[in-house]
């Protein structure tokens, strides 16, 4: 027979930049004979995958990978920015590259990114595959006025209205 494992990463993604040990045991075939407790050691193979991706400021986007990179093949070119260019690229974090762009965005944008296939790579040199994903606002809102301006003298006692606007749509 056939036993078929399939890895399936958690939403921080499996440490694939190491070698995997698989343990198997309490298997039996048909007659009733039990394997010997043994295991086989897996070496990584797997590229890196582009996960997903953030938008953290107006001028920055962090795209996170599957695993570890090799800092030394991450460069901006190798990245797309929907309507935008990428400046710089740099693993801040394990496998997390804080993309710089050319224009900064709105504050609720989120444009896709992608990343080429075969550009960079893991720490074991597997290359990664082709991938566009769109990325999550974590930029929080700001505020773009106040009306009226801090310190104004003059004001209408009757009206002591202040109007705030924000840089994004925002739930109060």
């Amino acid at each position: 027979g056939v036993l078929t494992i399939i890895i399936i990463e958690d939403n921080e993604g499996a440490n694939t930049d190491e070698e995997l040990d698989l343990y198997i045991y309490n298997v039996e075939d048909l007659a009733g004979n039990e394997i010997d407790d043994d295991f086989i050691t897996a070496d990584d193979n797997a590229g890196p995958v582009l996960m997903e991706a953030e938008t953290t400021s107006a001028t920055t986007i962090t795209a996170i990978f599957s695993e570890d990179l090799d800092e030394e093949t991450i460069d901006a070119s190798d990245f797309t920015v929907e309507d935008n260019t990428v400046t710089n690229a740099e693993e801040t974090d394990d496998g997390e590259v804080t993309l710089t762009l050319g224009t900064s965005i709105n504050a609720d944008a989120t444009p896709d990114v992608t990343i080429t296939a075969g550009v960079l790579e893991d720490i074991n040199g597997n290359p990664n595959v082709e991938r566009t994903v769109n990325p999550a606002d974590a930029t929080p809102p700001g505020i773009s006025g106040v009306t009226p301006t801090p310190n104004t003298t003059g004001l209408d006692p009757n009206n002591p209205g202040i109007t705030v606007t924000f840089d994004e749509d925002v739930t109060i």
